[in-house]
């Protein structure tokens, strides 16, 4: 795809443009949650934070069962988080944990997956000068993940 070798090469503007006629000219193709997706890393990394929020939350509106709309979750939070609005992450998290778990599947979920809402759950918490909450949930996150991409980060934190 010509879009991804663009993505490949640094060249963002030229991946963006391949990736949106892509959009434009073929919506129901198989593949159109991925560069749906590609397209907003690029929006976001060009600072683009509103075309990169519509594009992750059109993923999860269109395409909730996808093996992506996680991943748009987590990078709406992220976005969310560096704006100011980590109260709305926080309040998001708690009202989907009780949602999509019923009482007593907590210990069968995944040790990453759990790890990584926590870790957004902590930056939300850190973000809401809520340090005792953030510390918990560091603290949990190291005990469920001690190997994950966060650990670093996570072990300054919480000291």
């Amino acid at each position: 795809m010509q879009g991804s070798l663009f993505k490949m090469q640094d060249i963002p503007d030229s991946a963006a443009t391949v990736f949106q006629q892509i959009i434009t000219s073929y919506p129901k193709c198989y593949d159109i949650t991925k560069t749906l997706y590609a397209l907003a890393e690029i929006y976001e990394r060009l600072g683009l934070d509103d075309e990169s929020g519509t594009l992750y939350n059109q993923i999860l509106r269109q395409y909730y069962y996808s093996s992506l709309a996680q991943s748009a979750r987590h990078k709406l939070w992220n976005l969310a988080i560096q704006s100011g609005r980590a109260g709305q992450v926080i309040q998001q998290m708690e009202s989907e944990r009780k949602r999509m778990l019923p009482p007593g599947l907590e210990p069968y979920i995944p040790a990453q997956k759990a790890g990584e809402l926590l870790w957004f759950y902590a930056n939300a918490q850190l973000r809401e000068h809520r340090p005792l909450e953030a510390l918990n949930a560091l603290k949990n996150y190291l005990s469920c993940n001690p190997a994950g991409m966060y650990r670093a980060q996570a072990l300054y934190n919480g000291r």
